[in-house]
């Protein structure tokens, strides 16, 4: 049995189609917050205490 004629649907059409049924309530996800590395963050204070190397000076000076 050959698995590439399972990969394409036989109507290849329908990959051009809006997206219906319970797909078509789906919103795309908002953007998350901008990053700010001025911003000290607890995970990178935390390995800049254990000798990390993942670290901004925000996050230096606060584990100072």
């Amino acid at each position: 049995m050959s698995r590439s004629a399972d990969a394409v649907p036989a109507d290849a059409s329908a990959l051009d189609r809006e997206p219906s049924g319970w797909l078509s309530e789906l919103k795309p996800a908002a953007p998350g917050p901008r990053f700010d590395p001025s911003v000290p963050h607890p995970a990178r204070v935390y390995a800049c205490w254990l000798g990390g190397k993942d670290h901004y000076p925000a996050d230096r000076r606060a584990a100072e």
